[in-house]
């Protein structure tokens, strides 16, 4: 079965417990708008989009969660500003097979594995934002068009702080 979304998550707090899955799992949707809404503590990711148009994230927390605090694959255009995604077990916000990714004043700490992943993706703009203190990369882009780094902290992190 394939949820639907036509409109947005909006004020939304989604949190562990007995959920073993994702907090958010969204499949074969329109364009999708998440803001102030929270996905803590899963034993899967945070906010899950697949097969997807545009996906907006906007002041939303995403972290502890047992893999991606944020995760999409093939979606158009993937933004996220004002938001967080902290110590999950894997990648913090995690773009696969995009458009366009845009993300400003995100914070992306403490994670298993990288702050910010992006891969076989368009062009990519990070504003700034942080991804610090995670146990491989800070932020890492592989295999998409041009990256932009405006300000931002990328320090501390277990293999490389930017690599593109």
């Amino acid at each position: 079965m394939k949820n639907f979304l036509r409109g947005a998550i909006e004020d939304t707090r989604l949190k562990g417990g007995i959920n073993n899955g994702d907090g958010f799992f969204v499949d074969d949707a329109g364009n999708v708008d998440v803001e102030n809404s929270r996905g803590n503590g899963n034993g899967d990711d945070g906010l899950q989009v697949f097969d997807s148009r545009d996906v907006a994230v906007i002041d939303s927390i995403f972290s502890n969660n047992g893999d991606d605090g944020f995760q999409t694959d093939d979606v158009r255009d993937v933004s996220a500003v004002d938001s967080i995604f902290n110590n999950n077990g894997d990648d913090g916000f995690q773009v696969l097979g995009s458009g366009d990714v845009d993300v400003t004043r995100i914070r992306a700490n403490g994670n298993g594995d990288d702050g910010i992943f992006v891969r076989n993706s368009g062009d990519v703009v990070a504003t700034d934002s942080q991804a610090s203190n995670n146990l491989d990369d800070g932020l890492q882009v592989i295999n998409s068009g041009t990256v932009t780094i405006i300000g931002g902290t990328y320090s501390g992190n277990g293999d490389d702080d930017i690599d593109v």
